[in-house]
C-alpha cells in the first residue's frame, strides 16, 4: 500500500492484482512506502509487511485509530480475472523449501485449485491464516458489501484507467504508467484449467465474477464488462 496524508490518497495493496506495480508508481508522492520502516512502525504500529495487504475495511479502522479522515483521502484499488489471478498465485511460490511456505511444492494446479493451501509468501508476509480464495470483493467492501474505496481498477486496463483518475485529482508528473514489477512466468491462464477446475473458481469468486463482470475466455482479448455499480470506476 501507499499513503500521503498531503496529497491525500490511499493505495491499496490487492494481492496479484498489479498492485506492486500500481503503489510503486506513487513512490515520489507517499510518505508510506517499503523503505520508511520507521514512518509505519510509528504511524501504524507495525512494520510494513503485516500492513501492505490490508483491506480497506482493516485501513479504515487504522485510519479511525490514529484519528485520520477516511473520507477526505481518494482510495484506489485494482482487481484481476479471478481465473487468471489464480494461476498468479500458484506461480508465485516463495523460494523453495523455505520455512515460511505452507504450500507443498509437489502440488499440482488442480489441487491447488480444489483444495486452496494457506498462503503464506515470504516477499509478501502474509498471515498464515489467509488464502488465495479471498474474495476481491472482500478486500474493498465492508461487512454490508458497501464500496469503501473510490476507483476500483481491473488490472487488465489499468494502463489506460490509472492516468484519466490521476489526471483527474493531482498534477503528479513522476509516475511510469508502464512499469511492471513482481511478475510470474507462465502460459496463458486458460491453458491450466479443465472443466472441473473452471467451475471451482467460478464457484469460490461468484461474488467477484458478479460485482466486476469477470468471465473465463479462453483468448487473450480483453474484457469489456459494464459495471452496474453505484460506485467511480473508468470504463
Amino acid at each position: 500500500m501507499r499513503i500521503s496524508h498531503k496529497h491525500k490518497f490511499l493505495i491499496l495493496s490487492n494481492p496479484k492484482c498489479g498492485s506492486t506495480s500500481l503503489c510503486a508508481m506513487f513512490d515520489d508522492y507517499s510518505e508510506f512506502t517499503w523503505k520508511t520502516k520507521d514512518w509505519c512502525l510509528e504511524n501504524y504500529g507495525a512494520s510494513y509487511k503485516y500492513r501492505q495487504h490490508k483491506t480497506a475495511l482493516q485501513h479504515r479502522g487504522l485510519f479511525k485509530q490514529r484519528g485520520w479522515e477516511w473520507e477526505d483521502y481518494i482510495k484506489i484499488a485494482t482487481v484481476r480475472n479471478p481465473w487468471d489471478r489464480l494461476v498468479s498465485f500458484y506461480h508465485f511460490r516463495p523460494e523453495k523449501n523455505s520455512p515460511h511456505s505452507s504450500i507443498s511444492w509437489d502440488l499440482s494446479f488442480h489441487d491447488f485449485i480444489m483444495n486452496p493451501p494457506n498462503w503464506r509468501g515470504t516477499s509478501i508476509g502474509r498471515p498464515p491464516d489467509d488464502r488465495p480464495t479471498e474474495t476481491q470483493k472482500g478486500f474493498v467492501t465492508d461487512e454490508k458489501g458497501n464500496l469503501l474505496v473510490d476507483y476500483v481498477i481491473k488490472m487488465e486496463t489499468m494502463n489506460e484507467d490509472l492516468p484519466n483518475i490521476v489526471d483527474k485529482h493531482w498534477e503528479f508528473d513522476k509516475i511510469d504508467y508502464e512499469l511492471h514489477l513482481n511478475t510470474t512466468s507462465h502460459k496463458p491462464y486458460w491453458e491450466y484449467y479443465t472443466d472441473k477446475t473452471r467451475e471451482k473458481v467460478a464457484e469460490l469468486f461468484k461474488e467477484d465474477i458478479d460485482m466486476f463482470g469477470y468471465e473465463f475466455k479462453n483468448t487473450c482479448e480483453l474484457i469489456n464488462a459494464t459495471f452496474d455499480h453505484n460506485f467511480k470506476t473508468i470504463k
